[in-house]
């Protein structure tokens, strides 16, 4: 059984297989595929594709991988329709870059326990489709940007454990149902 002549295939779910290698064909090819969980396998950055070109996938769990330095966060960008992003405890080493903020039908970017480092994008607060956000147990540093804040929906921001200095933005108090985590840094009120 081949999955690429599956045309009407909407999910695929191959979490904890022990795949260590992911043909791009089995997104790429599967024009009905909305979800796709490959999570809690062996995929390496080396063997992970460097571009999606899937037309309705909207959700993309990777999470516990050992993706590393090789990953990168641009192959995610063609996905239009993407509005669930995790990939938490993927040893990932990058920066969020700015124009991640193209992926604008985002609901939930859960880069939790990873090597991120820089700083939070602005840009993050151009997706008003955002409701989560986890950044948690990464290298970031900086502020929080008060351009988060704009994000209407924003319920869940999880920024614990990095290096985010300065104050928890006042703009924040127009986000009532805002959960927001940001122990283990040096910021002022948390």
């Amino acid at each position: 059984l081949e999955l690429i002549t599956l045309p009407n295939l909407r999910e695929l779910q191959v979490a904890t297989n022990f795949l260590a290698l992911l043909p791009v064909e089995f997104v790429n090819d599967l024009p009905s595929l909305e979800i796709l969980n490959i999570s809690r396998n062996a995929l390496s950055g080396d063997t992970f594709p460097d571009r999606f070109e899937s037309p309705i996938l909207t959700t993309f769990d990777a999470s516990f991988n050992p993706l590393d330095t090789a990953f990168n966060i641009s192959a995610l960008y063609n996905l239009a329709s993407l509005r669930n992003i995790h990939m938490a405890s993927c040893s990932v080493v990058a920066s969020l870059p700015d124009d991640i903020s193209e992926l604008e039908n985002l609901v939930t970017l859960d880069f939790d326990t990873n090597f991120l480092s820089g700083t939070i994008p602005a840009a993050l607060g151009d997706v008003d489709t955002l409701q989560s956000i986890k950044l948690g147990s990464n290298l970031l540093e900086g502020m929080i940007p008060t351009e988060l804040a704009e994000i209407a929906n924003l319920t869940t921001l999880e920024l614990q454990t990095n290096f985010l200095t300065g104050t928890i933005p006042t703009e924040f108090e127009s986000l009532p149902n805002l959960n927001l985590n940001c122990e283990g840094n040096a910021i002022e009120g948390c």
